[in-house]
């Protein structure tokens, strides 16, 4: 599940139009329904653990926090690289 968890982070952070598309999902479960059986990922006839949907979910909300961290810096008037000098500077 790791290597997926790290697949997702970069699926989206690398895709700004399809991280957009995640976000405007807002709160809705998603789910990996499927044809092929899948009930370790997905969800086939109802039945499955969506392991998947998941962790879109999680990024999801990551995805979230992070945009409410920059809407707050931009209302502040703080520019992201200034934030990080502070973390490194202390």
């Amino acid at each position: 599940m790791y290597l997926f968890q790290i697949f997702q982070k970069f699926h989206f952070e690398y895709n700004p139009s399809l991280a957009k598309k995640l976000l405007a999902t807002s709160n809705v479960e998603l789910i990996e329904g499927n044809t092929w059986g899948d009930t370790f990922f997905g969800v086939y006839n109802g039945e499955g653990q969506n392991n998947l949907g998941k962790l879109i979910m999680e990024r999801r909300q990551e995805l979230t926090a992070q945009r409410k961290r920059i809407d707050t810096y931009n209302t502040l008037g703080i520019s992201r690289g200034a934030v990080m000098r502070k973390r490194i500077e202390k």
